[in-house]
């Protein structure tokens, strides 16, 4: 008994011995990654530190080249100290829009969906999607990331959950935390620049768009709720089976079950593309987009709203969006601009007139 007792202490000495030795060196390697690999580097605003000498806390983490050509940090006390990081220039002259532009999309909010009925008496079910302060994060150009794309993002992240990399990252837009990003593949002529607002304006009624979003989740479902399959009789021959799929291969010719094959699994919880779903009004006051039709995900999820890749025939454009966005003028006043609906067709649906 007493050998187990001593054989037992030793191996928890040993275990807890080589886990304090573990912590050792990875401090160890931590610190010689910062001290030795990095140059680092702090700078201080001049008016924080006079106003808070001792009480100044580092927000923002950015990276930069020195003159030896070896990355370090730079660390700043708030977000105005980020403001001197160098921005990424757009040109902003050719604006013009040409059926060859691709416009960058935009996240939204889906809020729940409702009846809306035109002149005529027509009723159109239409989801409402909510723009909560979506804006343009980050910028790709073609001179230094090969691509051109536009990051955006939307809803509001508390500060104290957001990681040390990503507050450089919204600090450098000159933006709030954000709760969702997502990308857009746009042309090099619809380019904005970062920081820029993407409202409900940014569509026009009556335009075609395509909406991606993750479908419900419905769990483990048999064939015929996941593929619509016709099941089995319900009376002569069939025993307790009447839902299920049947032969699901030929005998030993094959001898195997060929892939993709039809089976029960997992339904729903992935990503779906609704396309050619029609803008039919705007709220501007609240930001909203109402689309006809329904789109994937529960209410509350974030989905991404953009203009149809099947811009041809009557999908296209029967004027010029606004391009690359829409940008209010200065003057404006928010709170009176009317609803902003698509024009009603000439002719009855119903031919009462």
């Amino acid at each position: 008994m007493n050998k187990i007792i001593i054989n037992s202490l030793s191996a928890w000495r040993s275990s807890s011995a080589k886990c304090h030795t573990r912590m050792l060196f990875q401090k160890q390697r931590d610190l010689k990654y910062f001290h030795k690999n990095y140059n680092v580097k702090q700078t201080f605003l001049t008016s924080i530190q006079t106003n808070n000498n001792n009480n100044s806390k580092i927000n923002n983490c950015i990276f930069s080249n020195n003159n030896n050509n070896s990355t370090c940090f730079r660390y700043f006390t708030s977000a105005s100290a980020a403001e001197q990081v160098e921005e990424i220039s757009v040109d902003e002259s050719n604006n013009t829009w040409t059926p060859e532009s691709r416009r960058t999309g935009a996240l939204a909010l889906k809020v729940g969906m409702v009846a809306i009925f035109d002149e005529w008496g027509k009723r159109w079910p239409c989801t409402v999607l909510y723009l909560d302060n979506c804006k343009v994060i980050q910028v790709k150009t073609p001179e230094k990331e090969g691509i051109s794309s536009i990051q955006v993002g939307i809803g509001h992240k508390k500060l104290k959950k957001t990681t040390l990399p990503l507050k450089g990252h919204f600090d450098k837009a000159k933006v709030d935390p954000r709760r969702k990003l997502c990308e857009f593949r746009v042309t090099d002529d619809a380019l904005v620049p970062a920081g820029t607002e993407i409202s409900a304006r940014h569509f026009v009624p009556g335009q075609y768009v395509d909406i991606i979003g993750t479908s419900i989740g419905k769990g483990f479902q048999g064939v015929m709720k996941r593929y619509g399959f016709k099941g089995q009789r319900a009376t002569h021959g069939v025993s307790k089976t009447h839902r299920q799929m049947g032969s699901t291969g030929q005998s030993q010719g094959p001898g195997r079950v060929f892939k993709n094959k039809k089976m029960p699994g997992r339904m729903g919880g992935k990503q779906v593309t609704q396309q050619c779903l029609i803008v039919h009004q705007i709220d501007p006051v609240k930001n909203l987009i109402y689309v006809r039709g329904s789109i994937p995900g529960h209410k509350g999820n974030y989905v991404k709203i953009q203009d149809t890749k099947k811009n041809w025939g009557k999908r296209a454009f029967k004027e010029a969006p606004p391009f690359p966005t829409f940008i209010p003028s200065e003057d404006e006043n928010i709170d009176e601009l009317d609803m902003i609906v698509v024009e009603p067709p000439e002719e009855d649906f119903f031919g009462y007139r």
